[in-house]
C-alpha cells in the first residue's frame, strides 16, 4: 500500500515537472518599437521571452541583438478563447508603449504585467490620451 503512494506522488511529481518545464520554453518576438517594462526601457528588436512559471510567476524578457534584459513578476490572467500563437499585448499611450500580457499558444491563460509607475502617470495626464492595444506575435 505504501508503495502504491509513493509511486502515484513519483508519478505526479513528474508531470507536473514536466509540465512547467513545457511552461518554461523562451518565446521569440520581433517588437519593432521600444517599449517600457517594469522600470526599464528597452529598445525595438528580437527578444526571447521566458515566462518562468515555476519560479513563481517571473517571466524573463532578453534583447537577442542588445544582450539588455530583465526579469518581472508578472499576475495570472484567463482569455476567453485560447490562443493560436504566443502573443505580446502592448499597452500604447501615444507613442509610447507599456508591456501589458502576454499569452502563450493552446492556451486561454496568460501573464499580465503589473502597471509601472510611469504607465500610472501618463494614464493620468490631462487631457486624457486614448490607450490603444497593440499585439505582436510570436515569430
Amino acid at each position: 500500500m505504501t508503495y502504491r503512494i509513493l509511486a502515484t506522488f513519483g508519478l505526479l511529481s513528474l508531470l507536473t515537472s514536466a509540465s512547467l518545464s513545457a511552461q518554461d520554453s523562451p518565446v521569440h518576438f520581433n517588437i519593432p518599437f521600444a517599449f517600457h517594462i517594469g522600470k526599464s526601457i528597452l529598445p525595438a528588436g528580437q527578444y526571447r521571452v521566458t515566462p518562468r512559471l515555476s519560479e513563481g510567476s517571473v517571466l524573463a524578457m532578453q534583447c537577442v541583438d542588445c544582450r539588455k534584459g530583465v526579469m518581472v513578476l508578472t499576475n495570472g490572467v484567463q482569455s476567453s478563447k485560447a490562443w493560436s500563437q504566443p502573443v505580446l499585448e502592448f499597452q500604447r499611450y501615444g507613442d509610447v508603449y507599456f508591456v501589458k500580457r502576454m499569452w502563450l499558444a493552446g492556451s486561454n491563460e496568460g501573464r499580465e504585467f503589473y502597471p509601472s509607475k510611469a504607465e500610472r502617470e501618463l494614464a493620468r495626464q490631462t487631457p486624457p490620451r486614448q490607450p490603444k492595444l497593440v499585439a505582436v506575435t510570436a515569430r
